[in-house]
């Protein structure tokens, strides 16, 4: 047999696409709305294998914590005495430094600083986020009070870690804007 062909063909051609328009137009929205959920929920994640991701916001989450701001600690007597240095507590502190600006290298300067003061640094990423201050997390609670004491000697601010980060590593070192 051959091809039947008429003029009102079209017709079907029109009924087909009236039905499946909404529904191809439902299935971009729903992907569109899967996509960009997950994406969401994943920008916060600081997974050094996963390579750089540079945020806007210097706190991903609101934490029910308090922030601890560490102040240098006033010397007393008179100022002609040498400033004492604060103690710090290296044995065992083992240091992840990220890199939380957009200058390349400060990162390495900091694990070299770090490694010269007595840590151990065993990882050097880039951080999720842009940070404004350097900031020293803290992964137990036993690393909590080397934490206080370096945030202390340089000025630094100092809170428990992020759930995003890992508690492989004592310390968490993030360079912040301030120290480039």
């Amino acid at each position: 047999m051959g091809r039947h062909s008429s003029p009102r063909q079209w017709r079907y051609y029109l009924s087909i696409l009236k039905y499946a328009l909404p529904w191809i137009l439902v299935a971009v929205v729903g992907v569109s709305a899967v996509w960009a959920g997950v994406g969401a929920l994943g920008d916060d994640e600081l997974d050094p294998s996963k390579g750089p991701v540079v945020g806007e916001s210097e706190d991903p989450k609101p934490r029910d914590e308090p922030t601890i701001r560490a102040t240098p600690v006033e010397p007393e007597g008179s100022p002609e005495e040498p400033e004492e240095e604060i103690p710090l507590i290296t044995e065992g502190m083992t240091v992840q430094v990220l890199n939380g600006t957009t200058v390349g290298g400060v990162d390495q300067t900091m694990a070299d600083r770090l490694e010269g003061l007595g840590f151990q640094v065993v990882n050097v990423v880039p951080a999720a986020i842009n940070y404004t201050e350097t900031t020293v997390l803290w992964s137990y609670a036993e690393s909590e009070d080397a934490a206080t004491r370096l945030a202390e000697r340089f000025g630094w601010r100092v809170k428990p870690k992020p759930d995003n980060l890992s508690t492989q590593v004592a310390l968490h070192i993030v360079v912040g804007a301030d120290e480039t």
